[in-house]
């Protein structure tokens, strides 16, 4: 509606209904259709973890065409139309407001190759058993998701029955919400 021309800023005399969005979600949603359809991909399989922060290295491992051209292609787009951003080495959204208006694209057969990527991912970190285990059973794999959750449970209890501030710690590394 505001534009810029010659050196100024021209406003309209008067704004039309139509010409204002209805809400920040319209705005977003309107900003997330100005991207490939590849980085839209990638970060509605983010959008199941939007806490996370993370490396060139895992977001490749969520994408779909993990090829590195087009992965440094969709991270440019998504950082233009600024719904990512890149601290350092790592990754994240720039408001959690992304993962509400993205879930809501996603249709559960697409979440479920999503979530089998996210279990590879943090498989690959070595530390996130419990959220591989998470990810392979919303992937429907629970053969090997109660397989993982079975052994983190009893290398926790190892590590958390000599040491109580380790049981603090490995309470505070489970995904908000571990107890679902």
């Amino acid at each position: 509606i505001v534009r810029y021309r010659a050196g100024a800023w021209l406003l309209p005399s008067g704004f039309a209904q139509l010409e204002l969005p209805t809400s920040t979600g319209e705005i977003l949603r309107d900003r997330l259709h100005e991207v490939s359809p590849s980085a839209r991909a990638l970060a509605r399989a983010w959008a199941l973890i939007p806490e996370q922060a993370l490396t060139f290295e895992e977001i490749g491992l969520l994408a779909e065409d993990p090829a590195p051209g087009q992965l440094v292609r969709d991270l440019e787009q998504l950082t233009a139309a600024e719904i990512v951003r890149t601290f350092a080495d790592r990754s994240r959204f720039t408001d959690r407001a992304w993962a509400s208006i993205l879930q809501a694209e996603t249709a559960a057969p697409e979440a479920r190759g999503m979530h089998q990527r996210l279990a590879r991912m943090f498989e690959s970190r070595g530390t996130e058993q419990f959220r591989v285990g998470q990810h392979l059973w919303r992937a429907g794999e629970r053969d090997r998701a109660l397989d993982t959750f079975v052994a983190h449970a009893l290398a926790s209890e190892r590590v958390t029955d000599q040491n109580p501030a380790e049981f603090y710690r490995l309470v505070r590394s489970l995904p908000a919400d571990w107890q679902e």
